[in-house]
């Protein structure tokens, strides 16, 4: 963790907690670096240039995780907004932006945090430290994240091991809940979900929850149809690392089919970038367009495609 700011001054860190139905208009799209937030008390509060900022909501009464980044910028008003975007933006939720450019981790809308992990930490500046309130029914308070808060050292390192054993876990969409068996003990204790579990090698069958609605808003690139389109037509509906065809393997049903990835990301676009369907797009199948992307990456396609071929020869030798 950093140190410093400013070259003199000991580094803080923030929570910034939004509304759940509020968080993804907010905080950017899922799976791009989290890299701003919106508020109206940045410069009032203290944030500086160099700060850590963690971006979290409430939601059904429990707390979600989406994020981090270091503030490179903070913004006031919509021209300072549109400086840093590169595009015109104004907030319906405040005046001022903190922007954190390449320094964030990936976002996700769906992590969500065991609330038996949450019992022993504070949240405040030094002397002010307070701990979560959790309503008689075990739920958050809607009130104890909302809005701009300090972070003690140990909550911020306990974030940080959350993202830490969470961000190659959770995927774009889905709803992730991280237990004491993903993260272990609290911080400075052994916690209670962790303590006196007893060896049981005979396996159990387990229930989990699925299907509770979620609101999703979030802000994302354009994309062009016509140079998918004109992709495929130049280079074809097989996929570029493994030969996969759709509609050899499913017939009438994958006639079409192909999905196309950027060379270039997408999420590094500025606003009007052209794109070559020669040099920037090419035609991957589903499986081999996720692992291209996997862990928040965009891997090199000659790299995949010899960890493919390397598999398929190790494969034939097994047979």
């Amino acid at each position: 963790m950093p140190t410093t700011r400013n070259g003199d001054f000991a580094m803080r860190c923030w929570i910034y907690g939004w509304r759940f139905d509020e968080l993804g208009a907010n905080a950017g799209s899922e799976g791009l670096p989290t890299d701003l937030s919106f508020g109206t008390s940045f410069r009032k509060r203290g944030v500086a240039i160099g700060d850590r900022v963690y971006i979290v909501a409430n939601g059904h009464g429990e707390l979600y995780l989406a994020g981090r980044f270091e503030v490179q910028r903070i913004a006031v008003g919509r021209e300072q907004f549109r400086e840093v975007l590169g595009e015109e933006f104004e907030s319906a939720y405040g005046q001022e932006m903190i922007y954190g450019g390449d320094t964030g981790t990936p976002l996700s809308l769906g992590r969500r945090i065991d609330s038996a992990l949450l019992r022993d930490l504070h949240f405040g500046g030094p002397g002010a430290e307070k701990p979560l309130v959790f309503n008689p029914n075990g739920k958050l308070d809607p009130q104890t994240i909302r809005g701009l808060r300090e972070l003690p050292p140990e909550t911020a390192e306990f974030f940080d091991r959350v993202l830490a054993a969470s961000d190659h876990r959770v995927a774009p969409g889905e709803d992730f809940l991280l237990d004491a068996a993903m993260l272990g003990a609290q911080p400075g204790a052994k916690s209670a979900a962790t303590a006196d579990v007893e060896d049981d090698s005979e396996a159990t069958s387990e229930l989990f929850l699925e299907g509770r609605e979620l609101q999703r808003i979030t802000r994302s690139r354009q994309r062009s149809e016509e140079a998918r389109r004109r992709c495929i037509e130049l280079k074809g509906l097989d996929c570029a690392i493994c030969g996969f065809n759709f509609k050899n393997a499913y017939g009438e049903l994958g006639e079409g089919f192909i999905e196309v990835h950027h060379l270039r990301p997408i999420a590094e676009a500025g606003p009007g970038r052209e794109v070559d369907p020669i040099k920037d797009l090419v035609p991957l199948c589903s499986n081999c367009h996720r692992m291209v992307h996997r862990g928040n990456e965009c891997r090199d396609l000659e790299e995949l495609r010899r960890a493919y071929l390397e598999s398929k020869g190790r494969e034939r030798e097994d047979r």
